[in-house]
């Protein structure tokens, strides 16, 4: 068992009794068995929404949590939450929390209801979204 470095010893020997006693172990890392495009930035615009793509996995919905916003931002639609199974990690470059949701496969979900919106989502394998990623937020203004 190594000590801390006594005083006046010098890290670097400390360092070299820490290499000398510890030891490393292989351990082996799998690929993945079922690996899968989660989606693709299909356009990003001057104003700064962008058009991205995603694929359903071939068990289960999206993974994407929404909710409506207050008056404050439009009554809009919103990113809130990934699922436990799809971290956020996954989306990264693609989709994030706070993200604006302005359009499904062409359809915009400004007027229409939550549930109208989960249906949207869950009718197809394949989602186009029209997105103000949160980022973007300030540069944004709604035409």
């Amino acid at each position: 068992m190594l000590s801390k470095p006594r005083r006046g010893s010098t890290p670097v020997s400390f360092i070299k009794k820490l290499r000398k006693s510890s030891s490393v172990q292989s351990v082996g890392v799998d690929t993945p068995t079922h690996p899968r495009a989660i989606g693709r930035l299909l356009e990003l615009k001057p104003d700064g929404t962008q058009t991205v793509e995603l694929t359903r996995p071939p068990h289960g919905p999206f993974g994407i949590y929404i909710a409506r916003a207050t008056a404050q931002y439009n009554y809009s639609v919103f990113v809130t939450r990934f699922s436990d199974g799809h971290p956020e990690k996954l989306f990264a470059g693609l989709l994030n929390v706070g993200d604006e949701i302005l359009e499904i496969n062409d359809s915009s979900v400004k007027n229409l209801s939550l549930d109208e919106v989960y249906n949207l989502m869950g009718s197809t394998d394949t989602m186009v979204l029209r997105t103000v990623p949160v980022w973007c937020r300030e540069k944004y203004t709604a035409q």
